[in-house]
């Protein structure tokens, strides 16, 4: 296994030069503004919070990860698409108080971490390894600036060792959680297949099979220190990062063990939104009728024009006209008002203490992910 130190010299050839990651972390201290605003700031709980009624409700951008293009060498910053969904859905659900996301009342620091929780399982899919943020002990939302090195290192090395072993047994043990979510066994975290071939009813069953022990996460059925291995997901062995004897607290933490706070229960929750989300997407799912029906097809990650994959996620959307308040503000926006909808209807039911069994596993599995008549096996076109 490479060192650290060789997958940052590898991942350097793609990311630039020191300049270049310099400049990229001001533009990322810059763009973070809004999140900053919107759920209290980075550093340390009282900055940028004066306005964060109003920030709820007009939303601007901020950079949410970085899209790595390793064979043009360029990264770029993305809209906060899923953290936007998540907050349109809490905002209009049953679930959480209306007045903390419509920007009326006072906000309370518990009511901002909470919201930061929701994010960070919002946001875990694509970052599962938290390379995002700072270990800080004192604040949930800490976000880096040097991104581009340890999420491109992590990423980046351990997709070119992936492409190079054929063995199935030893790509299952390969250690980067945030390639495998990307490229590797894990992509059903976006609604996506494995790899070509792979039919619709088996990526579906690993997505049910994911949301089923998120929720029971989410419920407080299994706390933050129960073993993964004891929940019912696969994907975590002795040869795993995390490893199946790691807890959920371990799982959600990642790189930011020393928060005590981490709340599982909401991160849980982000994580299930993120997968529907992604899955009213035409560039990890094809729907019949488009953006709304069941799923016919299931695409793969690898071979996608990473491009048009990008922007049919709306990665580039100009959103400041976005309003929380108003969901008819995301109609234009191909596949994103059905994935939220799809969440509010989640989220009541996870308000109201459902089991999984009484009532969500249905809405997943007959409404959410149902699967067309004709399904196709999956590929990598869009």
């Amino acid at each position: 296994m490479a060192s650290f130190g060789e997958l940052f010299d590898h991942a350097a050839q793609y990311v630039g030069s020191g300049d270049m990651v310099k400049d990229m972390g001001r533009d990322l201290q810059n763009a973070a503004n809004y999140v900053n605003n919107l759920v209290g700031g980075s550093g340390s709980p009282g900055q940028n919070q004066a306005d964060f009624e109003s920030n709820l409700v007009k939303v601007t951008p901020f950079m949410s990860i970085m899209s790595i293009k390793p064979k043009d060498g360029w990264v770029q910053k993305t809209s906060p698409i899923h953290e936007i969904r998540t907050l349109a859905a809490l905002a209009h659900s049953d679930a959480y108080p209306p007045w903390i996301l419509r920007g009326s009342g006072t906000i309370s620091e518990e009511a901002k971490t909470d919201l930061r929780e929701y994010l960070r399982g919002a946001i875990w899919n694509d970052d599962p390894l938290s390379h995002l943020f700072h270990d800080n002990p004192g604040w949930n939302f800490d976000r880096k600036k040097g991104l581009a090195v340890s999420y491109g290192a992590d990423y980046l090395g351990a997709t070119q060792a992936y492409n190079i072993v054929t063995d199935r047994s030893i790509r299952a043990a390969m250690p980067s959680l945030t390639q495998r979510a990307h490229e590797g066994d894990m992509q059903f975290l976006h609604c996506m297949a494995q790899e070509k071939g792979e039919t619709v009813q088996e990526t579906v069953r690993k997505v049910m099979c994911w949301c089923e022990a998120m929720y029971n996460i989410a419920i407080g059925q299994f706390d933050e220190s129960r073993q993964l291995a004891s929940i019912k997901l696969p994907w975590f062995t002795q040869f795993t990062t995390p490893c199946g004897t790691d807890t959920v607290r371990t799982l959600f933490a990642g790189n930011t063990p020393s928060y005590p706070k981490i709340q599982a229960r909401k991160r849980a929750l982000g994580s299930i939104f993120h997968i529907i989300q992604d899955s009213y997407a035409a560039g990890h799912c094809r729907r019949n009728p488009p953006f709304k029906g069941p799923i016919e097809q299931c695409h793969t990650f690898t071979g996608q024009v990473h491009e048009k994959h990008s922007d049919l996620d709306h990665s580039f959307k100009n959103i400041e006209d976005i309003s929380l308040g108003d969901l008819d503000s995301f109609v234009s926006w191909q596949g994103v008002r059905p994935g939220i909808d799809a969440c509010i209807k989640l989220a009541n039911l996870w308000g109201e203490g459902r089991q999984f069994d009484d009532g969500v596993r249905g809405l997943l599995r007959d409404e959410v992910f149902a699967i067309a008549s004709h399904a196709k096996a999956a590929d990598s076109s869009i």
